[in-house]
């Protein structure tokens, strides 16, 4: 396949080896990208994808230490020090065919989230990882937990209360958080570089239910995008499981689908 395609990555943690799997079959296929955006896990994978590292990204979910699945929750945001350390060790020069690598992040001010997005197609190393860092940067501000006991707490209760709280006490003032605390529907940067199509690899739901968040936006970008998603719903919860078996189970379902997803759709109207 010759044509080329915008792509947005949505935020979802754990959830993102779904997305790996699928962006690593579209790899096999031959689908090309000319603009890419991602935000939280999204731009973790979009740094993949970026220096064309698709083997690199297969291996980070199928071969995750069990190391990481048992670290502790702890302080003000939860440690993802592992994820950005594997960034550091993507090789290959990034694509000259992708003109631009959007990111966003919530810089905390005053209480309030305010949405930055960056292109870090062309930053240097250091300055582009410390962007995706911040992208992927989750709040926490509870007691310390092992995972199991945290994704006990987050099956019973609405984190956003806590966060809401602790936000407008300034709790996380002067630190970038998480982009898809804000905005993880797109970045609509992506629209203002020409593409045949604009692919988003979510999650959950139909195309009509993503489309429904994205209302603001133009009709004609609306109609550009094709949404890609499990067909096994995700929980809340799976967002910090980075147990081995999640990733490689999650990962393998997004292959399957990605190998096997009609190409058609990605050019028909």
């Amino acid at each position: 396949m010759e044509m080329r395609f915008g792509i947005y990555l949505k935020g979802g943690g754990a959830k993102g080896a779904f997305q790996a799997g699928v962006l690593c079959a579209f790899w096999q296929r031959g689908v090309e990208y000319s603009v890419v955006g991602g935000t939280s896990i999204g731009a973790v994978n979009g740094w993949y994808v970026l220096h064309g590292a698709y083997e690199e990204l297969e291996n980070l979910y199928m071969n995750m230490s069990e190391d990481y699945a048992d670290l502790t929750f702890s302080g003000k945001v939860i440690d993802h020090s592992f994820l950005m350390e594997q960034l550091k060790k993507v090789s290959g020069d990034r694509s000259e065919k992708i003109d631009a690598f959007y990111v966003n992040y919530a810089k905390v001010q005053d209480g309030q989230l305010i949405e930055i997005t960056e292109n870090i197609k062309d930053a240097e190393v250091d300055s582009a990882i410390e962007r995706i860092a911040w992208s992927s940067l989750l709040p926490y501000n509870h007691e310390p937990m092992s995972y199991q006991e945290f994704k006990t707490y987050a099956e019973k209760n609405d984190l956003s209360v806590k966060f809401n709280e602790d936000l407008s006490n300034k709790v996380y003032d002067g630190l970038h958080l998480d982009g898809g605390m804000i905005n993880n529907n797109l970045i609509k940067q992506i629209f203002n570089h020409p593409s045949e199509r604009t692919i988003v690899i979510g999650y959950n739901g139909t195309r009509d239910d993503y489309c429904k968040t994205i209302e603001s936006l133009p009709v004609s970008n609306r109609e550009q995008i094709s949404y890609i998603s499990a067909d096994e719903p995700f929980k809340i919860s799976d967002t910090y499981n980075f147990s081995p078996e999640f990733l490689k189970k999650r990962f393998q379902e997004g292959y399957e689908l990605g190998i096997h997803y009609p190409l058609i759709k990605l050019i028909s109207r």
